[in-house]
């Protein structure tokens, strides 16, 4: 309960799956924490989320490129998709440039809603 009131002080998720097919399936694993989210809290499920793929660096090139494709046809491309390597730090960089902007561009809509919640 107190990771999900964390969260709910979040503008924004972001859902790390492993994009490695022989430890499971990304997709399911996606879909999975989705669900929970919506089982669990509205709220959070509303709340804007981005998929980071890691573990890029044990895919080669072209199953990288059709399991991306896979993942925004599934999820739609509203969506934000990051392929990345948390050892090797390939496409972090991206990631944190990309949702510091985001936090700058929403940080006028979050303050507008937190007070007027108050």
């Amino acid at each position: 309960h107190r990771f999900r009131r964390h969260l709910a002080r979040t503008s924004l998720l972001l859902h790390i799956v492993d994009m490695v097919p022989f430890e499971g399936d990304p997709i399911a694993d996606a879909s999975a924490i989705i669900n929970e989210l919506k089982k669990c809290d509205a709220t959070l499920y509303e709340k804007p989320r981005w998929l980071v793929l890691n573990k890029v660096d044990l895919v080669d090139t072209e199953e990288t490129k059709k399991l991306l494709q896979k993942f925004k046809k599934h999820f739609g491309n509203a969506t934000p998709c990051f392929v990345v390597s948390a050892i090797s730090g390939k496409g972090c960089k991206e990631v944190c440039e990309a949702v510091m902007t985001y936090l700058q561009e929403n940080k006028e809509n979050d303050f507008t809603s937190d007070k007027d919640a108050a």
